[in-house]
């Protein structure tokens, strides 16, 4: 309703968990060890509007048109495997929610998992995390 006729408007979202393991293996490990269940389709999530055809949809509910979608390989390049959990733990305030029915112990284990699962991402010249954006874009 802001947007003005002919006005276009982009998002950047994730595209599906499986072109997304820095984060889709953090996510699932957590929802294993906190016991919760996976989010019910048609709800928010990190990964919602990633499946092909669900951000065009979204779009094209709310008004837009010509709408595109641009895949952006953007893969998180780090130093480590544990650079990725520090910077993970400091920006997605949502993984400390799911944790939140877990003793410290537990918490610890969880990261210390997402960690040593993460490292499949090393090599000699650091960690190179799977990560696929869509940049969606509709005219009103």
């Amino acid at each position: 309703r802001a947007l003005r006729a002919g006005g276009r408007f982009s998002a950047v979202v994730y595209s599906t968990p499986e072109r997304n393991g820095f984060f889709s293996i953090p996510i699932g490990i957590i929802r294993r060890r906190a016991q919760l269940p996976p989010p019910a389709p048609g709800q928010p999530g990190p990964f919602s509007l990633g499946n092909p055809g669900v951000a065009e949809q979204a779009f094209a509910a709310a008004g837009f048109r010509d709408i595109t979608v641009e895949v952006v390989p953007s893969p998180l390049r780090l130093p480590t495997a544990a650079d990725c959990v520090r910077f993970e733990r400091e920006s997605f305030g949502a993984l400390h929610q799911m944790l939140s029915t877990l003793d410290e112990d537990a918490k610890a284990a969880a990261w210390q998992d997402i960690t040593e699962q993460l490292t499949q991402f090393e090599t000699p010249t650091g960690f190179t995390g799977p990560c696929e954006m869509l940049v969606v874009t509709g005219t009103r």
